[in-house]
């Protein structure tokens, strides 16, 4: 069953057994041609908030280990400017830089966790994450939700 003229767009035909997906494909090929091509740009921008959410929590924890490494291996190198003494062999020289640069993987893996943490409650605060069967917004990460379905698969898993 087709229904013409239905669409989003004048002249567009609607199957209603079509899915989202299936109607966003149609359309992404009908304006494949069109020389701006806005309907592709649409498609990528037009992703679940969860997914959205999700992806922003990893750029974030990406972007902050670069940052913690950096941050923490100039501090470091600025304590062993200002400790070491100068008549000090270059072996333990080496041996202060190899430790300060393994400190500081460290120190960029902590910046990435909290990065990670802080992002993902901002999410859950705004709603992005929500139950699959009633659509609540779900509270916090591990914390099912208080509907009985969610419940039910609570206390099947134990």
């Amino acid at each position: 069953m087709r229904i013409y003229g239905s669409g989003s767009h004048p002249g567009e035909s609607f199957d209603p057994r079509m899915n989202g997906y299936e109607r966003e494909w149609l359309r992404v090929r009908r304006h494949a041609g069109s020389p701006c091509n806005a309907g592709l740009l649409r498609t990528m921008s037009s992703l679940p908030p969860d997914t959205r959410a999700m992806r922003q929590t990893l750029y974030a924890a990406l972007a902050a280990f670069p940052v913690g490494f950096v941050l923490v291996l100039v501090a470091l190198g600025l304590l062993v400017y200002h400790v070491v003494t100068p008549d000090a062999r270059w072996w333990e020289i080496l041996h202060i830089s190899i430790n300060s640069i393994l400190i500081s993987a460290f120190g960029g893996l902590c910046f990435s966790a909290v990065a990670a943490t802080v992002v993902s409650r901002i999410h859950y605060r705004r709603g992005a994450y929500r139950c699959r069967f009633c659509d609540r917004p779900l509270k916090g990460p591990g914390i099912p939700c208080e509907c009985p379905e969610a419940q039910a698969l609570r206390t099947d898993s134990r």
